[in-house]
């Protein structure tokens, strides 16, 4: 990852705290011994003027810029789709997201408890059962501690990005 000022790390906070999202989520998945999970970690921010996704490429030296094509039938059936502009991504995974939150995470606002979550639930990744952690733990079982403690992180993770009315609100 790029240095980046006190500046920038502020600007792309508001950006991710504005138009980003931060998530955790767990998806089963067939394993040699039967059926495992698989967490995925995402920070991404969307919007559908591209150079400010570009410049988070470049400012940070992280992830990447993606089009996002919306399904066809809900286009039509809900929008004039002549109306619609297109609409681009920038994701992070783990260890993108290892390397910018620290940078970032005192100059979030809104999503200041996401990104605490985030770095508790990629430390969590760490305690596999058989070996120390070498940045990849495809393969190795989590630490049943560590299962339990990623469960709790992500039903709260779920809690702060539920869509609706907030009791914090």
């Amino acid at each position: 990852m790029k240095k980046l000022t006190k500046e920038q790390g502020a600007y792309i906070a508001g950006i991710i705290d504005g138009e980003g999202t931060i998530s955790i989520t767990i998806h089963p998945q067939k394993t040699k011994s039967g059926v495992g999970e698989q967490i995925l970690h995402k920070v991404a921010v969307s919007n559908t003027d591209k150079r400010l996704l570009h410049w988070l490429v470049d400012a940070t030296g992280l992830g990447q810029v993606k089009s996002v094509s919306m399904p066809r039938q809900t286009t039509l059936e809900r929008f004039d789709a002549a109306k619609i502009k297109p609409l681009f991504i920038w994701g992070l995974w783990a260890n993108g997201i290892r390397e910018l939150l620290p940078e970032i995470i005192p100059y979030l606002v809104i999503k200041h408890r996401h990104a605490e979550l985030m770095l508790d639930s990629l430390e969590q990744t760490k305690l596999r059962v058989g070996r120390e952690f070498a940045g990849k733990g495809k393969g190795w079982p989590l630490s049943d501690t560590a299962k339990a403690k990623r469960r709790v992180i992500v039903t709260e993770m779920k809690a702060l990005n539920k869509r609706g009315l907030h009791a914090s609100l």
